[in-house]
């Protein structure tokens, strides 16, 4: 089982990488229905998302006379994200901000309850390939989330974090980049705080997005709230697209802050 912890996360298996189109899938009956049948290890449940399967004897019933040979799956295309990039910013920005408001659910200890312990529960690991999976999500697809959400770190944590982000109804920071002005700044510290994360992770997916996204932390900064901004003009800063020029604005915003922190800022020309 240890040998398969890699495989599993990383999909490296000794010294080759599994190719994209690989898909790692396990299937088991429940210990309670099964000769010698055993929990999972926590560090290989905490690997999976675990889903469980209940069996229809509709679907059965129809399709066992033609060898199953005729049944219609969805395809892929119609329920995955078309844009799974951009989709990976906005959820990143939005689990950095639960976690920052929620420390409770980063790091617990495994469940001492050895079933427990063998299903989902929350950790940086399980948090992280929750982003990786919801990033694949159109963002209406709410039974979709629910259910990589509860297979991942568990119900109490996935329940949370869905009524959290309902609750805040949260920016869409792609609309916020092409205008800026229809924040509110007298808005809740977390609903800015997750704006300010999804922004700036936007910014760093292309040199195009760069200017957009610093404008929006430029607009934090002049309004007020620079402390919420400022780490992310500092990953802004430090990943400076080659050859262009820190904007004047972004300078002057963040200038007493740069220079607290010993970064050295270029004017525009």
């Amino acid at each position: 089982m240890k040998g398969m912890l890699r495989p599993v996360q990383e999909r490296v298996v000794g010294e080759d990488a599994l190719e994209p189109h690989v898909a790692i899938v396990a299937a088991a009956n429940p210990t309670d229905t099964a000769v010698d049948a055993y929990d999972l290890a926590p560090a290989m449940a905490n690997r999976f998302l675990h889903l469980d399967w209940q069996f229809d004897s509709g679907v059965w019933l129809d399709n066992i006379v033609t060898g199953f040979d005729h049944v219609q799956y969805p395809a892929l295309d119609r329920i995955l994200s078309a844009d799974p990039s951009t989709r990976r910013a906005v959820v990143a920005g939005q689990v950095a901000t639960f976690i920052k408001n929620n420390s409770r659910h980063l790091a617990p200890e495994p469940p001492k309850d050895l079933t427990k312990a063998g299903k989902a529960w929350p950790s940086p690991r399980s948090w992280s390939n929750a982003i990786e999976v919801l990033a694949q999500l159109e963002p209406e697809d709410m039974e979709a989330a629910r259910l990589v959400l509860e297979g991942l770190v568990g119900h109490g944590a996935g329940t949370e974090y869905l009524a959290w982000v309902a609750a805040n109804d949260l920016y869409d920071p792609l609309e916020v980049m092409n205008d800026p002005s229809i924040v509110d700044f007298g808005a809740r510290p977390d609903k800015l705080f997750a704006l300010a994360q999804s922004v700036t992770a936007l910014g760093l997916l292309s040199d195009a997005n760069w200017s957009p996204a610093a404008h929006v932390l430029t607009v934090f900064a002049e309004n007020g709230k620079p402390d919420v901004a400022m780490p992310g003009a500092t990953k802004l800063l430090n990943q400076l697209p080659k050859g262009k020029r820190v904007p004047e604005r972004f300078r002057a915003a963040f200038m007493a802050l740069f220079q607290h922190t010993q970064h050295r800022v270029v004017a525009a020309a």
